[in-house]
């Protein structure tokens, strides 16, 4: 079981290193981290963190610029390698508990490190907190993308109208196609002002997606 966890490790976490470092390891030693820096708990949440940031880089919105008042390339990374730390260091407290086998311990002994035990919960729910936050501002550029589509199709409608209206009336000269082109008409004009409206309800929630959420820092 063991050795299938690690094979999974491998496959599903990137071999992280501070953005930008790309300088030798020696200039870097403390400065990347490896599968192996993470057991079950931390990798579990690290895949949930690196697959909500890649949601927001890939997202249609992001190449738009729809959230450019931030940073999402230099931000994003940056909140994904605080949380990685964070999780290395967790696993690494949880490995140091396991090997003082608490069991072994009297009852004076594990109440003294009862403390240690809480801090680490805590740090544990704030870690969760934040990728929990970055998996919101991924929901966020997802629901954006969304509003984006519906925008260009919206912008295109008009003019589409406009190609069927002059369909029908080169086509059918009866009392039925001079109804249908009056519809069209109708419909040309609501479609430029649900597109006016849908411009500027985009251009906002653009604005207000580009704040992000605000992840808590770990303790």
């Amino acid at each position: 079981a063991a050795a299938g966890f690690a094979g999974w490790t491998a496959g599903a976490l990137r071999h992280l290193r501070e953005p930008a470092a790309v300088r030798a390891a020696r200039e870097h030693h403390g400065r990347y981290l490896l599968p192996a820096d993470f057991d079950r708990p931390a990798a579990r949440l690290l895949v949930r963190a690196q697959r909500a940031v890649d949601a927001v880089l890939g997202s249609r919105a992001h190449r738009e610029g729809l959230l450019d008042s931030i940073d999402n390339a230099t931000e994003l990374p940056r909140q994904e390698w605080a949380v990685a730390v964070a999780l290395a260091e967790h696993t690494r407290l949880r490995r140091e508990r396991r090997a003082q086998q608490p069991d072994r311990l009297s009852a004076p002994v594990r109440a003294l490190l009862e403390p240690q035990r809480r801090a680490l919960d805590l740090s544990v729910r704030s870690v969760t907190e934040r990728v929990e936050a970055l998996e919101s501002y991924a929901r966020s550029a997802r629901a954006a993308d969304e509003a984006y589509h519906e925008w260009r199709v919206l912008r295109d409608l008009p003019e589409q109208n406009a190609r069927y209206r002059d369909l029908l009336a080169g086509t059918v000269r009866d009392a039925l196609a001079v109804e249908v082109v009056g519809r069209l008409d109708a419909d040309a004009r609501r479609a430029e002002e649900v597109l006016r409206d849908r411009v500027a309800s985009a251009v906002g929630s653009g604005l207000e997606l580009a704040t992000g959420p605000a992840p808590r820092e770990a303790s």
